[in-house]
C-alpha cells in the first residue's frame, strides 16, 4: 500500500513544488522590474508612478511635464562650472501659460548641481524619493507649500 500511496503522491508533489517555483520566480521578476519601462514609455516604471501621482495632485491648475531639458528652462548664465544634468525628470507649469513653477526630481546624484541651477532660476525644487506608490496629496501639499515659499509669492 505505500508503494501505491507514492506512485499517487509523486506527480502531486512534484506539480505543487514546480507551481511554488514558478510563483517565487514570478514574484523576483516583478521586484527587479521596477527600472524598466512600460513598452513605449518615455518614463520608466518608478517615473509614471510619481508623474501619475503628480498629475493628480496638480489638477486643474497645473501641468506637468516629464523630462524637460535644463538649457529650456535656464533663461540667465548657467552655473560657472557648467556641468548640469541635461534634463529635470518633471516641470510643473502653470496649465494656461506654460510658466514653469517649480521642479521635481527622483533623488539620485545630480542633485547638488540641479539645487544650484535651480536656485539660480529661482525655481523650488522638490526631490521626492524612489517608491512603488507615491501619494497625491502628500505631492499637493509640497508643491503648494514650495510655492507659497517663492520669493515673488506665486
Amino acid at each position: 500500500m505505500t508503494g501505491e500511496m507514492l506512485i499517487y503522491l509523486a506527480p502531486v508533489v512534484i506539480l505543487i513544488g514546480l507551481l511554488l517555483l514558478g510563483m517565487a520566480t514570478l514574484g523576483r521578476g516583478e521586484n527587479n522590474d521596477d527600472q524598466t519601462p512600460p513598452a513605449g514609455s518615455l518614463l520608466d516604471r518608478q517615473e509614471l508612478t510619481l508623474f501619475n501621482a503628480l498629475r493628480e495632485a496638480a489638477g486643474e491648475k497645473f501641468a506637468v511635464y516629464p523630462k524637460v531639458s535644463l538649457p529650456t528652462l535656464i533663461t540667465a548664465q548657467p552655473p560657472r562650472d557648467g556641468r548640469l544634468p541635461s534634463e529635470v525628470d518633471f516641470v510643473l507649469c502653470e496649465r494656461e501659460t506654460t510658466q514653469a513653477l517649480l521642479v521635481v526630481e527622483l533623488l539620485a546624484s545630480k542633485k547638488p548641481r540641479l539645487a544650484a541651477a535651480c536656485e539660480q532660476i529661482d525655481l523650488p525644487l522638490l526631490l521626492v524619493r524612489r517608491a512603488k506608490s507615491y501619494d497625491p496629496q502628500r505631492l499637493a501639499e509640497q508643491v503648494a507649500e514650495l510655492l507659497e515659499n517663492r520669493p515673488d509669492g506665486e
